[in-house]
Protein backbone atom coordinates (compact mmCIF):
# COMPACT_ATOMS: atom_id res chain seq x y z
CA UNK A 1 0.00 0.00 0.00
CA UNK A 2 1.23 3.49 -0.78
CA UNK A 3 2.53 5.63 2.07
CA UNK A 4 0.36 8.44 0.69
CA UNK A 5 -2.76 6.39 1.42
CA UNK A 6 -2.53 5.43 5.06
CA UNK A 7 -5.40 4.03 7.06
CA UNK A 8 -5.60 4.94 10.72
CA UNK A 9 -5.78 2.18 13.31
CA UNK A 10 -7.87 4.49 15.51
CA UNK A 11 -11.66 4.64 15.16
CA UNK A 12 -12.95 8.21 14.91
CA UNK A 13 -16.28 9.95 14.63
CA UNK A 14 -16.17 12.97 12.33
CA UNK A 15 -18.55 15.73 11.28
CA UNK A 16 -18.73 16.29 7.54
CA UNK A 17 -19.99 19.38 5.74
CA UNK A 18 -21.04 19.46 2.09
CA UNK A 19 -20.56 22.82 0.34
CA UNK A 20 -20.51 24.01 -3.24
CA UNK A 21 -17.84 26.20 -4.76
CA UNK A 22 -20.50 28.92 -4.99
CA UNK A 23 -21.30 28.60 -1.27
CA UNK A 24 -17.60 29.15 -0.59
CA UNK A 25 -17.91 32.52 -2.30
CA UNK A 26 -16.95 31.76 -5.90
CA UNK A 27 -19.86 32.43 -8.24
CA UNK A 28 -17.63 32.04 -11.31
CA UNK A 29 -15.78 28.91 -10.16
CA UNK A 30 -12.42 28.54 -8.43
CA UNK A 31 -9.08 26.78 -8.39
CA UNK A 32 -8.54 24.04 -5.81
CA UNK A 33 -6.11 26.20 -3.82
CA UNK A 34 -8.79 28.90 -3.52
CA UNK A 35 -11.44 26.34 -2.58
CA UNK A 36 -9.25 24.93 0.21
CA UNK A 37 -8.40 28.45 1.45
CA UNK A 38 -12.06 29.56 1.48
CA UNK A 39 -13.04 26.41 3.36
CA UNK A 40 -10.31 27.05 5.93
CA UNK A 41 -11.74 30.54 6.50
CA UNK A 42 -15.06 28.83 7.35
CA UNK A 43 -13.27 26.53 9.79
CA UNK A 44 -13.50 23.53 7.45
CA UNK A 45 -10.60 21.17 6.87
CA UNK A 46 -9.63 18.80 4.05
CA UNK A 47 -10.40 15.15 4.65
CA UNK A 48 -7.84 12.40 4.81
CA UNK A 49 -7.92 10.20 1.72
CA UNK A 50 -9.01 7.24 3.83
CA UNK A 51 -12.37 8.91 4.45
CA UNK A 52 -13.54 8.45 0.85
CA UNK A 53 -14.12 4.66 0.92
CA UNK A 54 -15.88 4.91 4.28
CA UNK A 55 -18.10 7.70 3.00
CA UNK A 56 -19.01 5.68 -0.08
CA UNK A 57 -20.00 2.72 2.10
CA UNK A 58 -22.24 4.89 4.29
CA UNK A 59 -23.71 7.44 1.86
CA UNK A 60 -26.17 5.10 0.19
CA UNK A 61 -28.83 7.74 -0.48
CA UNK A 62 -26.71 9.93 -2.75
CA UNK A 63 -28.95 11.35 -5.50
CA UNK A 64 -28.22 10.58 -9.13
CA UNK A 65 -26.23 13.18 -11.00
CA UNK A 66 -24.10 15.54 -8.98
CA UNK A 67 -20.61 14.39 -8.08
CA UNK A 68 -19.35 14.83 -4.53
CA UNK A 69 -15.62 15.45 -4.33
CA UNK A 70 -13.90 14.53 -1.07
CA UNK A 71 -11.83 17.63 -0.31
CA UNK A 72 -8.27 16.55 0.35
CA UNK A 73 -4.71 17.66 -0.11
CA UNK A 74 -3.41 15.97 -3.26
CA UNK A 75 -1.21 13.05 -2.20
CA UNK A 76 1.16 13.32 -5.16
CA UNK A 77 2.72 16.31 -6.88
CA UNK A 78 2.92 14.48 -10.21
CA UNK A 79 -0.16 15.24 -12.35
CA UNK A 80 -0.08 11.68 -13.72
CA UNK A 81 -1.29 10.32 -10.36
CA UNK A 82 -4.80 10.69 -8.95
CA UNK A 83 -5.43 13.89 -6.99
CA UNK A 84 -8.24 12.55 -4.84
CA UNK A 85 -11.63 10.84 -4.83
CA UNK A 86 -15.19 11.65 -5.74
CA UNK A 87 -18.48 9.86 -5.15
CA UNK A 88 -21.16 9.53 -7.78
CA UNK A 89 -24.51 7.84 -8.23
CA UNK A 90 -26.29 6.98 -11.45
CA UNK A 91 -28.51 4.31 -12.96
CA UNK A 92 -25.65 1.78 -12.82
CA UNK A 93 -25.04 2.20 -9.10
CA UNK A 94 -22.95 3.99 -6.51
CA UNK A 95 -19.34 4.78 -7.36
CA UNK A 96 -16.10 5.83 -5.71
CA UNK A 97 -13.61 7.02 -8.27
CA UNK A 98 -10.23 8.66 -8.34
CA UNK A 99 -9.68 11.78 -10.40
CA UNK A 100 -6.78 13.58 -11.98
CA UNK A 101 -6.68 17.35 -12.36
CA UNK A 102 -3.96 19.96 -12.55
CA UNK A 103 -3.83 22.91 -10.16
CA UNK A 104 -5.13 25.23 -12.88
CA UNK A 105 -8.46 23.42 -13.32
CA UNK A 106 -11.38 25.77 -12.69
CA UNK A 107 -13.99 23.97 -10.60
CA UNK A 108 -17.55 24.99 -11.54
CA UNK A 109 -19.65 26.98 -9.04
CA UNK A 110 -22.02 24.03 -8.60
CA UNK A 111 -19.19 21.57 -7.85
CA UNK A 112 -19.78 20.05 -4.42
CA UNK A 113 -17.10 19.15 -1.90
CA UNK A 114 -17.23 17.46 1.47
CA UNK A 115 -14.99 18.81 4.25
CA UNK A 116 -14.31 17.98 7.89
CA UNK A 117 -15.58 20.27 10.62
CA UNK A 118 -13.10 20.10 13.51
Amino acid sequence: MSQEFEISNKRQTVELVKVSVHELGYSEGALIVDILDAAKEQNLMPCGLELAPYLRLHYLSQPDGPLLTVASVPPFSDDMYPRGFYLSANSTGLWLRGYRATDDVLWAPDSEFVFLRP
